[in-house]
Parts: structure tokens; sequence; C-alpha cells
């Protein structure tokens, strides 16, 4: 995520990785609520790991499809600019923008800015809350401790 044009550390912005620190602090609690809450539904690892893999890939499909609608739309819908940052892949990206401030735009890219840009941060960072929150009250409610008794 060090790889957006304005705070790249290709760029020499030294202090790039200070700013970015909070926000992977962000997404590892995000992806590690997600991951927990999908594990806490199954008694085998490798099923928990393959549902966690399936869910990453099949809602980055669905942002997928909505970046090719935003490519073909001139005017980009609101609605579209919200649907193409409900991901799990993405939430993690947009909270990214939001933190640093940037609209996405690849170093070595192109012709400057994608099509949908920094999501607003009350949004993303409600999806972290709601997503994250929803995961971890999902197992902390299926986990129960263990007591050992000596």
């Amino acid at each position: 995520y060090l790889n957006y044009r304005e705070i790249s550390l290709i760029e020499l912005n030294g202090w790039a990785i200070f700013q970015a620190l909070p926000a992977y602090a962000v997404a590892a609690a995000f992806y590690s609520a997600v991951a927990l809450g999908i594990s806490s539904l199954f008694n085998q690892g490798r099923i928990a790991g393959a549902v966690f893999m399936a869910t990453y890939f099949v809602t980055s499909f669905f942002t997928l499809v909505m970046m090719v609608i935003a490519v073909e739309a001139n005017n980009v819908p609101k609605a579209i600019e919200y649907l193409y940052h409900m991901s799990i892949p993405r939430i993690a990206s947009g909270q990214f923008m939001v933190w640093l401030d940037t609209d996405g735009s690849n170093v070595f890219g192109g012709n400057g800015s994608p099509p949908v840009g920094a999501p607003p941060g009350w949004f993303i960072f409600g999806l972290v809350l709601l997503i994250g929150g929803g995961m971890l009250a999902l197992a902390w409610k299926r986990v129960r401790a263990v007591e050992v008794v000596k």
C-alpha cells in the first residue's frame, strides 16, 4: 500500500511508512477478525481456510464486476462507488486510501487515477467495524473456553 503515487517510497517520502503503520494495524485486525469469525464456524482448519479463501475471491470478483461497470460508464454512479469497496480486500485497501489521503493511483501506472477513488471515511470504517465486529461477536458466541482442572 506504499505504492500510491502521492506517498510513494520511490518518491522518497520517508514518513510514508510511519503514516501507514496505523492503517496496517487496522487491516491486520480486520483480516484477523474475519478469519476468526469464519474459523469459529468449522471444526477443521482447512475447511475454514478454504471458506475464507473463497469469501476473499468471490467478493474480489464482485468488486471486479463493479470496476468493469465503472470503466464502461462515463459517469460512475455513487452506488457503484460504494459497491466497489464492498469486498474483503477492497475494505482493507479502502481504509488505506482514507488513512493516507490518496485516490489510489499507481506509481507505475498508466493514465493516472483509477475510475473509482477513495471511499468516504465513514463508509469504509463503518464496514470495518460492522464486519470485523460482527465476526468477532460470532467467534465470541461460538468459541467457549475450556477450563483446565488439575
